[in-house]
């Protein structure tokens, strides 16, 4: 390799952020991209569903449909999200702005009244989907579910990091 990706992987730069640089950048891009797969599984079958996520902090919250993958998680609660930015395949000048995220960890499915259930409202911002559809924007959905992911493992490639002299694969654990 011999363009400045090549040189840039040379390097083999394999400083780790701090735990809190982290999961402040992982904080920040989650609130700059808005679409993931979400995977669920039963009886080891998985199902990948692309869908819409709105995150606070680390945590992420989804309105999902009923169908397969709320069926999944009601007897299995471990999911997992894979979040990618949309890149050309253009090497020389874009190998920056390759981002990668694969969570893995623990979904839940809120009903209104359950003690979450209020700040995953708050953050999928119902009023605006309802304004869209010319509906209520004060009638938020009665019996809608929520599903909150809780994080265990947070995966991050996003090359761009070397230029800062960071490892371009960070890993992000919960404290157990």
């Amino acid at each position: 390799m011999s363009g400045e990706l090549g040189k840039a992987l040379a390097q083999k730069v394999t400083r780790e952020m701090t735990r809190e640089q982290l999961e402040e950048h992982i904080a920040n891009t989650l609130n700059k991209v808005k679409m993931c797969t979400l995977v669920t599984s039963k009886d080891d079958i998985p199902r990948g569903t692309p869908i819409e996520y709105f995150s606070d902090g680390l945590t992420l919250y989804f309105s999902p449909d009923s169908g397969t993958k709320t069926e999944n998680l009601k007897v299995n609660p471990n999911v997992g999200v894979t979040i990618y930015n949309n890149v050309s395949p253009d090497w020389e000048n874009d190998w920056q702005t390759i981002l990668g995220i694969q969570i893995t960890g623990k979904g839940e499915l809120l009903e209104e009244g359950d003690r979450d259930y209020a700040r995953g409202a708050e953050m999928i911002h119902f009023e605006g989907f309802l304004r869209a559809l010319g509906r209520d924007e004060t009638e938020l959905p009665k019996g809608r579910k929520i599903l909150k992911m809780t994080p265990s493992k947070i995966e991050l490639l996003e090359y761009g990091l070397i230029t800062k002299g960071f490892a371009s694969k960070q890993i992000w654990n919960a404290k157990t």
